[in-house]
């Protein structure tokens, strides 16, 4: 098991002994921002989880966990901690409010998207994080619809 490999299982021990560290300052205190900071890291803690399951076997669902969790909204929520505790009270409630509400329209847009996936396109050799948007394809194979290849037809760059 390579570095790559094990480091996932690290991550997530350890966001889980400061998430729960956290959520008890939050019950202690009652401090919105211990709320916000401890949903933020079991969210890293779920990304993380998600990669480490990842290099051992494949499951879109925990892949669906690795990319909302770990990619998308683990920083926002972090980051709403940190304004609940620098920034007046009336106006964080409305982020709170925004925040919730794309939280949950990202979710909606990732289980829509999940049925796209290209599920040969996966490996357990690799970092999830190094494979999600990538698809190396052989020569000669046809390159489906709507795909994105960044190649460019270059004929007329030669010509000179």
């Amino acid at each position: 098991m390579s570095i790559n490999q094990m480091l996932p299982f690290v991550s997530t021990a350890l966001m889980l002994f400061f998430t729960v560290y956290v959520l008890q300052r939050y019950t202690l205190r009652h401090a919105p921002h211990f709320l916000f900071w401890g949903i933020g890291l079991a969210m890293f803690g779920a990304g993380s989880f998600s990669e480490a399951y990842l290099s051992l076997s494949w499951n879109r669902w925990v892949f669906f966990v690795w990319y909302l969790f770990g990619a998308e909204l683990n920083a926002a929520w972090i980051g709403h901690g940190t304004l609940n505790l620098l920034v007046r009270k009336r106006w964080v409630r409305w982020a709170t409010v925004v925040l919730v509400a794309a939280s949950l329209f990202a979710a909606y847009l990732m289980a829509r998207a999940m049925s796209t996936l290209d599920l040969s396109a996966f490996t357990t050799s690799r970092p999830a994080s190094q494979q999600y948007g990538t698809k190396v394809m052989e020569a000669g194979q046809p390159v489906p619809d709507g795909t994105k290849t960044g190649l460019v037809d270059c004929k007329s760059c030669y010509d000179g």
